[in-house]
């Protein structure tokens, strides 16, 4: 099946591009007051041990820049998520930074880390959830194991929402092209048991989904549904910008932007049929900019 042409962009730009350079922001707290240069690839792995807790977690941050050309910063960062005790705020920005490395080989040290941390109950919510993020790219490069760690995941019921919603979210690289992950994130988005949170995020994951008349049919019957709760309504009426071409969603959307009784809801089918809205929704549904790649572990 085909992929949609956004999608493989900022996977591609990652793996294959020198732009990666330029996903490290810029980290204020790594410098010295006295220096307005950035600091080096040496001073960031040594402030990876730095006393200053900030510190450590913005050259994690920024050493992002490194890690794919230079093997001494993914061992670093590795280091980071093995250092006990260590902030959870400091291995944040670690896991953040190895999601590149974890799509590069089939046996990659860093895949194997970020589905461990993911899959560890004693490890934080927040960390968790980022570790299954993380993998989003590894994913697009359709790798087994994460896979199937992102679809368990998102799948157990065991979990805390938060845990589960970042398997929900990194499997927006995977819903257009295997059936397994697009029916996983339909069977949340639709179950009014599940948590309204984790079903935002599961619709959310579903806009390259739209071109299967299934899940374009389900995205479309969560936003006229009255009796579903409305953030989550609009969420799917917003979806459905990504298939507006479709006559039967631009007809649903055009009514509802006229007569809709919920001001949010009349609001969100103007923008969905509003193609200058195309940048902010990619952002909301967290897809790739174009035509520049960006990152969207960026905001997380």
């Amino acid at each position: 099946m085909r992929l949609p042409s956004w999608l493989p962009v900022v996977v591609a730009a990652g793996l294959l591009a020198p732009g990666i350079k330029s996903w490290a922001a810029e980290s204020p707290a790594v410098l010295d007051a006295s220096s307005s240069a950035r600091a080096s690839r040496e001073d960031l792995l040594s402030l990876l041990s730095d006393a200053d807790a900030a510190k450590r977690a913005d050259a994690a941050r920024a050493l992002k820049a490194y890690v794919m050309d230079d093997a001494r910063v993914e061992t670093a960062l590795l280091g980071v998520l093995d250092r006990y005790p260590e902030e959870d705020a400091v291995k944040r920005e670690a896991i953040k930074s190895l999601s590149l490395p974890a799509a590069r080989f089939p046996d990659a040290d860093a895949r194997k880390a970020l589905i461990r941390i993911a899959q560890d109950e004693r490890a934080s919510t927040g960390l968790r959830a980022i570790a299954y993020k993380a993998l989003y790219a590894a994913l697009y490069r359709g790798f087994p194991d994460v896979r199937q760690a992102l679809q368990e995941g998102l799948k157990d019921s065991n979990a805390y929402p938060e845990v589960r919603a970042g398997a929900a979210w990194a499997l927006w690289t995977d819903a257009a092209n295997d059936p397994g992950s697009r029916s996983a994130l339909l069977s949340v988005a639709q179950d009014r048991n599940e948590q309204e949170n984790l079903r935002i995020e599961a619709v959310k994951s579903l806009p390259a989904s739209l071109f299967d008349p299934q899940a374009r049919t389900a995205v479309l019957s969560l936003a006229q549904d009255r009796d579903q709760p409305q953030d989550l309504r609009r969420i799917a009426v917003l979806c459905l910008h990504f298939m507006v071409q479709d006559w039967a969603i631009q007809g649903y959307l055009k009514q509802a932007a006229q007569d809709e009784p919920m001001a949010a809801l009349k609001d969100a089918a103007a923008q969905a049929l509003d193609l200058a809205m195309d940048a902010q929704l990619r952002l909301l549904f967290h897809l790739p900019a174009l035509p520049e790649p960006s990152d969207p572990l960026q905001n997380q």
